[in-house]
C-alpha cells in the first residue's frame, strides 16, 4: 500500500462523492428544488453526514461561483457584475413563510454565487456583515456552509437581509432553520460500505473485512452517525496493518 486510502486528501468534501441515497437526493433534482424555493434553503444534517460534500458537487449545478471559501480578508469589496437574478420578476415584499414557492422565471447560468465557510463566531461575524455590505443584492447567492458557528442574531441578519435584497441563501445547519430544508443528510452503514467501496483498493488485505457491516455498525455508533471521523478510525487500523507488515518483511 503505497499511501493510506484514507488519508485526509482522498476524503475531503472536494474529493469524496456525493451518493444519493433517493430519487430525492439526486444531484439535478435537488438543484431544480432549490430553483422553486428561489434559491433559499438549508441543508440539514449532523456532523459528518456529507453537507459540505453536497455543496461540493451541487454548486456547479446553480450557477457561477464568484468567490469560493471566502474568509474576511479575501472577500473583495468591488463585487463582480452578473445579469440579474430575477430578470422580470421583483424581489419578495410579502412577510410571508419562506417555504411559499414563486414561479417567477430564473436562469440558473446568470446565478452569481458567494460562498463563505464560517470558522468561529468572530471571524464570521465579520464577514457575515462585510457580505450583506457588499455583495447582497438580487443577482447574488450567498453560501454559507457552518451557519451554527454564527451568533443568533446574525443567524437572523443573514436571512433577512438577503429575503428584503432579493439574494438566495443556501446554508448548511445541524438544525431545521428558519428557510425551508432542501435535503437532510445522514451517516449509514450502507452509505459507510458504499463510499469505501469506492475508496478501498480492490487488492487491499483485509477489504472485505473492512467493508463488513458488521464492523462499520459499532464504528458508526461509536461516532454518532459521524462518516468523516468513521474514516480517520479506519485510517488508524490501515496505518497500524501497513507498520505490522512492514516489521514482518524486514530480514531478522
Amino acid at each position: 500500500m503505497k499511501s493510506n486510502p484514507l488519508a485526509t486528501r482522498f476524503v475531503t468534501p472536494g474529493h469524496i462523492q456525493w451518493l444519493a441515497q433517493s430519487d430525492e437526493q439526486r444531484l439535478d433534482r435537488l438543484a431544480t428544488h432549490l430553483q422553486h424555493l428561489r434559491y433559499r434553503a438549508a441543508i440539514v444534517g449532523p456532523h459528518g453526514s456529507g453537507k459540505s460534500t453536497l455543496l461540493e458537487h451541487l454548486v456547479p449545478l446553480l450557477g457561477t461561483v464568484l468567490v469560493k471559501h471566502a474568509t474576511y480578508s479575501s472577500l473583495p469589496l468591488q463585487p463582480l457584475e452578473t445579469p440579474p437574478l430575477f430578470p422580470s420578476a421583483a424581489p419578495p415584499e410579502s412577510c410571508g413563510s419562506e417555504s411559499e414557492v414563486s414561479t417567477a422565471p430564473q436562469t440558473v447560468d446568470q446565478l452569481g454565487i458567494i460562498w463563505l465557510q464560517m470558522r468561529g463566531q468572530w471571524a464570521s461575524a465579520r464577514l457575515l456583515h462585510r457580505t450583506m455590505q457588499h455583495w447582497a443584492h438580487r443577482n447574488r447567492m450567498l453560501i454559507i456552509d457552518g451557519y451554527e458557528q454564527l451568533a443568533y442574531p446574525a443567524r437572523g441578519l443573514a436571512i433577512v437581509v438577503t429575503r428584503l435584497t432579493g439574494a438566495g441563501l443556501l446554508l448548511t445547519s445541524h438544525r431545521r432553520t428558519w428557510l425551508p430544508t432542501l435535503v437532510e443528510t445522514q451517516g449509514s452503514v450502507a452509505l459507510a460500505q458504499q463510499l469505501l467501496e469506492q475508496l478501498l483498493p480492490l487488492d487491499l488485505p483485509d477489504r472485505a473485512g473492512l467493508l463488513d457491516p458488521k464492523r462499520l455498525s459499532p464504528l458508526l455508533s461509536k461516532h454518532n452517525g459521524n462518516l468523516r471521523e468513521l474514516f480517520m478510525d479506519l485510517y488508524d487500523t490501515l496505518e497500524t496493518a501497513c507498520e505490522t507488515n512492514s516489521l514482518q518483511r524486514k530480514p531478522r
